[in-house]
């Protein structure tokens, strides 16, 4: 159970284990309140150290109190907050007090304050778990998860009251207006005696707080009161008599005919497995990001030691993925600068052969024939000195191929025409056709990164040929596109290149016509 979440619901019966599953809320394991119950727990939070931990209480002595501020700034407020607190529940740290409603300029601000009057269940439960030093998310109470709850529901009802039953025999009832909750208990009754005495017991229920609720003046008597029941398919069978029982006073009460569980899902987008309380419950508070409600930070200490953890394990990870890609990246890049390298050399390797044959020339030329001489003396200023220059049209192309990083250099082949002693003598040239003298040719041929966006591809490669249209004198065509659009071909059809092994998607054709220099006699 790596990483599990484990729910740990509170009640005046028992604390039971619970932890979501395929089938809803699991339970893992039950403790009663007792010496054996905490070594129970103990046990239990061993086995499963790594778990996240959620102890969500519903418990009779949670008080809940209304009161009204001053509208202030926000450490004022806090400190304001703090003095009412400790004026409360003095004897309890948990406690929360919480703005429900800020007055607008001039008004004062409404506040909800509760606590957990009675510590001593949670205390001991408490230490098993610092003992343990396992990872506490929080102390939450069922109340208020039902006012979250509500929130995200964004109900328009000016008087709710919901009914909800975590344990068996037990019965809450909590009030909400639009701006929150506004007070919540939790009674008792004999969970043995039969449905219809339970029916009758929860009419009574509700009618009593009905009643307590014009008596405080939080609703008027000629108002209606809503009624929803969050009860499972069971205890669900319960409402119709519930609802006859209470049909005389239908004025003033309005009882839901089916229970609200199934609404409850599906406006919380709650997983489908949802079939009862316990299953909303523990899908809200794993689901809903439900803050803290109750415990102070010094018991959440061991919990943001994990949280700490945690966020440095996935900075780890992150950075060593990103060291990954990035050396990829540079080795990707390294492969390509060698490539560059290794072709320009070879041209400089080429221009460095024409120049000793031509010294060679010069070498055997005759001193006693001057038209020799002279011949060897245009060939140098025609053939050399303004001889076209393989590194500058290197760096010309690599210039203008930096703006197109989504097509990648195959083979960059430079030619350049002229006449060759060969020619000179009368010999027969065999091979590639003669450029006329002191002219270019570039053949281009490559790849685009993702063949499978054929606009893109036809767009870069249509504005890499207009831009080398650009160049001097040049005779730019596209022997090669991307997408073939003969009708013996196919899209995208991969093509092999020259050696055999590297794709090929665009073969561009340039050609530089000789400048004034270069066809000067």
């Amino acid at each position: 159970m790596k990483n599990k979440k484990i729910v740990l619901l509170l009640t005046q019966a028992h604390l039971a284990a619970l932890a979501w599953s395929e089938r809803g809320a699991l339970p893992l394991k039950h403790f009663a309140h007792d010496e054996a119950g905490r070594a129970d727990l103990a046990e239990f939070v061993l086995r499963y150290p790594a778990a996240r931990y959620y102890l969500l209480t519903d418990l009779v002595e949670e008080d809940f109190q209304r009161d009204v501020a001053p509208h202030l700034s926000s450490r004022d407020q806090s400190q304001l907050l703090r003095r009412k607190l400790d004026q409360l529940f003095r004897a309890t740290p948990y406690r929360r007090a919480v703005v429900q409603t800020r007055g607008k300029r001039g008004q004062q601000d409404q506040l909800q304050l509760s606590a957990i009057i009675n510590r001593e269940l949670l205390d001991v439960i408490v230490e098993v778990l610092l003992t343990a030093r396992v990872d506490l998310q929080g102390i939450y109470s069922v109340a208020l998860l039902s006012q979250d709850i509500f929130y995200k529901l964004k109900l328009d009802i000016p008087h709710l009251l919901l009914m909800s039953s975590s344990c068996a025999g037990t019965l809450r009832q909590s009030y909400f207006t639009p701006a929150g909750l506004q007070f919540s208990r939790l009674g008792a009754f004999d969970a043995k005696q039969q449905l219809s005495g339970q029916g009758l017991l929860i009419a009574a229920e509700i009618r009593r707080a009905r009643q307590y609720l014009s008596t405080l003046r939080l609703m008027g008597r000629d108002e209606q009161l809503q009624v929803l029941a969050l009860f499972d398919a069971s205890f669900a069978e319960q409402l119709p008599l519930v609802i006859h029982e209470l049909s005389e006073e239908a004025e003033q009460l309005e009882v839901v005919a089916e229970s609200g569980l199934p609404m409850l899902v599906q406006k919380l987008k709650l997983p489908a497995q949802c079939s009862t309380w316990h299953d909303v419950l523990v899908a809200s508070l794993l689901n809903l990001k439900v803050s803290n409600h109750y415990a102070p930070p010094k018991i959440l200490r061991y919990g943001r030691l994990y949280q700490i953890g945690r966020g440095m394990q996935w900075a780890a990870l992150s950075i060593f993925v990103l060291g990954l890609i990035l050396s990829g990246f540079g080795f990707w890049q390294s492969d390509q600068i060698q490539q560059q390298l290794n072709l320009n050399n070879t041209q400089i390797q080429r221009e460095h052969t024409r120049l000793r044959e031509l010294n060679q020339k010069l070498k055997s030329a005759n001193a006693e024939q001057p038209a020799q001489i002279q011949a060897a003396v245009e060939l140098y200023r025609r053939d050399i000195q303004h001889w076209p220059s393989a590194e500058h049209a290197a760096q010309q192309f690599s210039q203008i191929f930096l703006a197109f990083p989504r097509l990648m250099l195959e083979k960059f082949e430079w030619h350049v025409g002229g006449m060759t002693p060969a020619v000179a003598e009368g010999q027969p040239v065999s091979g590639e056709p003669t450029l006329p003298r002191g002219a270019e040719q570039w053949m281009i041929a490559g790849r685009v990164s993702d063949p499978a966006a054929y606009r893109q591809a036809l767009s870069d490669v249509n504005r890499l040929a207009e831009r080398l249209r650009q160049l001097p004198n040049a005779t730019v065509n596209i022997l090669k596109q991307p997408i073939d659009i003969r009708p013996e071909a196919s899209v995208n059809t991969k093509v092999a290149g020259p050696d055999g092994k590297a794709r090929v998607d665009f073969i561009i054709q340039v050609t530089l016509a000789a400048t004034t220099a270069e066809l000067a006699p």
